[in-house]
C-alpha cells in the first residue's frame, strides 16, 4: 500500500504516554515517564480497589507495569528479548514512532480483524507489540521480563432467581454510584439508552445536579432517538442540554479517531465530536461503559449458547460477526482479496477465535464474558480511555469491581428470561417509567445539509484515489451503495483502517504523522471544530 497522505487538519503533536528502559554495559538506562498512574482508583468500603486503576513505576532498578483488573486501560508494551530493550505506551501509535525498523502486521490479527472490528486476547495488528495482558504486573530488570497475574477478574456465586438477580444488581449499582460522587462541578453525555439515564437519576436522588446534559446529534440538524429522549430528560429535570454535531471531513474525522485509539478499533468516528466537547469544557464526567454489555449483549442469544455448548464455532463466529462494526461478508471477502496481505482464510479465524473462546466455556455465560473480555476491552474501553486520554476525572460506575462481579455470575438462560437492567432501572426510577429507550421510539431523521454531504464524498474520493489507491474500485462502487446498503459505508472504514495500519508498519515517520492528528485538550476557550448546539 501507499503511504498515507495527510488531508484535513493538521494540529499540534501530542505524544502519548511512554516509558522506555534498556541496558548499556552494566548501566540500566530509562527515559519517556519514570513514574504515571492510569484511570481512577476507587476504593471500597475496606479500603479495597473497586475501580479501574493502573501504573507504570521506575525504581532505580525495576520497572514495574500494572494493569487494572480488566485490562480496560489501554496499555502496551515491545520487549527485544536480545537487547533488553523494552518500550511502554498508552497507545501502539507510540511504539512504533519510536523504531527504526519496520514492524510486520500479525496476519492473523488482522483477519480478524476485518471480521470483527476489534483486537483480540493480547494480541495487537503488529506481531511484536502487546497489550499489557489484564489484572497482571510486568517486570522489567536489566533487560529481563516476566509477567505475572495479580488478581482474579471475576469472582462471585451465581444468584438463584431472576428476582435475586435484579435485587442484587440494584443493590450493587447503587454502591458503584455512591463510591463514585462527583467532587466539582461535572457533565453527563446523555444518549436514550439505560446507563446514562440510572446514572443521571441516581446522581439526582442523592442530591447531584449535572451542570449540563451533553448529546451528539446527527448531521447538522438531524434528530434521533438519543436527541429526542435526552431533550426530555433534559426539560423534566430543569437541566442545560447541548448538542454537538460534527461538521468536520470524513478524513479529518478518521485521522484524528486513529490519533486517539492507535488503529486499534473501527468505531468511535461519531464520537469523537462529543469527546472533543467534554474534555474541552468539562474536567468531571461519568461514561456507561462497562456491565451493559454483559447484561444487555444483541450476541447473547440462546442460538449463540446452542453453539457454543455444541462445539459449532463457525456457526458462533458468524453469528459474532454479524453484530460488530466490521463490514457484511461480501464486503470483507472482497476488501481481503484486493489487499497486499495473505491473510488467514475463515477456517484459520475460525480457529484462532475457538482459542479464545474455549477459555470462557465455564463462565455462567460464555458469549458474554468472551464480548466483555475482548470487543468492550479492545474496542469500546478506547473511548473513554484512548479518545478521553488524560481526562482528571472519569466515572465509570457500570465497571464498579462488585457490580461486575455479580452480573458476570448470572447465566446465560437467566438474562434470556428477562431484560434484568431495563427491570431494575424501571424498579428504581418509576417516575421516568414513561420515558422509553433508543430503538423504542421514534426512527432517525437525518439533517446532513447537501454540502456536507458532498464534502464527504469527495474527502473519500480524493483518499482512495490517493492513499487507498489499492482499494479504490472497490471504494468507489461502496459510495454509490452507501444510501441503500449501510455495509458499504462500514466498508469504506474498513479499507482506510487498513490502509493507515500498513503506512504506520513501514515507517515510524508515518506513526508519528499519525499522532499529529491528535488536537491539543483542554484548552478552555478555543475554538472548537465542531458545532455545538
Amino acid at each position: 500500500m501507499q503511504d498515507f497522505e495527510h488531508v484535513g487538519t493538521r494540529y499540534e503533536d501530542v505524544s502519548a504516554r511512554f516509558v522506555e528502559a534498556g541496558v548499556f554495559g552494566d548501566q540500566a538506562w530509562i527515559r519517556g515517564d519514570a513514574s504515571l498512574g492510569f484511570g481512577y482508583s476507587v476504593p471500597d468500603e475496606n479500603g479495597h480497589e473497586a475501580g479501574l486503576s493502573g501504573y507504570w513505576n521506575w525504581d532505580g532498578e525495576t520497572l514495574t507495569v500494572q494493569s487494572d483488573r480488566h485490562g480496560y486501560l489501554p496499555l502496551y508494551y515491545q520487549h527485544d528479548a536480545a537487547s533488553g530493550r523494552l518500550c511502554v505506551s498508552d497507545s501502539p501509535l507510540q511504539i512504533l514512532a519510536m523504531s527504526s525498523d519496520r514492524h510486520e502486521l500479525d496476519l492473523t490479527s488482522l483477519a480478524f480483524f476485518c471480521r470483527a472490528g476489534f483486537v483480540l486476547g493480547n494480541r495487537t495488528l503488529y506481531r511484536n507489540i502487546h497489550r499489557v495482558p489484564a489484572g497482571s504486573t510486568l517486570s522489567w530488570s536489566r533487560g529481563a521480563l516476566s509477567i505475572t497475574s495479580s488478581e482474579r477478574q471475576f469472582e462471585g456465586d451465581a444468584p438463584r432467581t431472576v428476582e435475586e438477580a435484579i435485587e442484587g444488581w440494584i443493590d450493587r449499582f447503587q454502591t458503584a454510584m455512591r463510591r463514585r460522587l462527583p467532587m466539582s462541578d461535572f457533565a453527563l453525555p446523555m444518549s436514550g439508552g439505560r446507563d446514562s439515564r440510572m446514572m443521571l437519576l441516581e446522581l439526582m436522588s442523592m442530591g447531584f445536579k449535572p451542570s449540563e446534559l451533553i448529546t451528539h446529534g446527527p448531521g447538522t440538524r438531524g434528530i434521533n432517538d438519543d436527541l429526542r429522549i435526552a431533550r426530555e430528560f433534559a426539560d423534566r429535570l430543569d437541566i442545560p442540554h447541548k448538542v454537538v454535531r460534527s461538521t468536520r471531513g470524513w478524513v479529518d474525522i478518521e485521522l484524528e479517531r486513529h490519533a486517539w485509539c492507535g488503529t486499534e478499533a473501527l468505531e468511535h468516528s461519531w464520537l469523537i465530536p462529543l469527546w472533543s466537547y467534554l474534555t474541552s469544557h468539562h474536567t468531571c464526567w461519568y461514561d456507561g461503559i462497562g456491565v451493559g454489555a454483559l447484561t444487555r449483549n444483541s450476541v447473547n442469544t440462546p442460538e449463540m449458547l446452542s453453539h457454543l455448548r455444541n462445539g459449532e464455532y463457525r456457526a458462533w463466529c458468524e453469528g459474532l460477526f454479524a453484530k460488530t462494526a466490521s463490514p457484511s461478508g461480501d464486503w470483507v471477502d472482497r476488501i481481503v482479496e484486493a489487499s497486499p496481505f495473505e491473510m488467514p482464510d475463515m477456517d484459520e479465524v475460525v480457529a484462532y477465535v475457538r482459542e479464545e473462546v474455549e477459555q470462557y466455556q465455564d463462565a455462567p455465560n460464555p458469549t458474554t464474558r468472551f464480548t466483555f473480555c475482548n470487543w468492550g476491552r479492545r474496542a469500546i474501553a478506547l473511548s473513554p480511555f484512548g479518545i478521553c486520554r488524560g481526562a482528571e476525572m472519569l466515572h465509570t460506575p457500570f465497571m464498579d469491581r462488585d457490580l461486575v462481579n455479580w452480573v458476570a455470575s448470572v447465566p446465560a438462560e437467566m438474562s434470556f428470561e428477562d431484560d434484568l437492567q431495563t427491570e431494575a432501572c424501571r424498579r428504581l426510577y418509576p417516575a421516568f417509567a414513561d420515558i422509553d429507550f433508543n430503538g423504542e421510539g421514534s426512527s432517525f431523521r437525518s439533517g446532513s445539509s447537501v454540502l456536507q454531504k458532498v464534502g464527504n464524498w469527495v474527502d473519500k474520493a480524493r483518499f482512495f484515489a490517493s492513499s487507498g489507491r489499492v482499494f479504490q474500485d472497490i471504494a468507489s462502487d461502496a459510495m454509490r451503495k452507501m444510501r441503500r446498503d449501510p455495509a458499504a459505508n462500514d466498508a469504506i472504514g474498513l479499507m482506510g483502517h487498513l490502509v493507515l495500519a500498513d503506512a504506520c508498519s513501514k515507517d515510524a515517520d508515518r506513526a508519528r504523522d499519525l499522532m499529529r492528528c491528535a488536537p491539543a485538550r483542554r484548552v478552555h476557550g478555543r475554538r472548537l471544530a465542531e458545532s455545538v448546539a
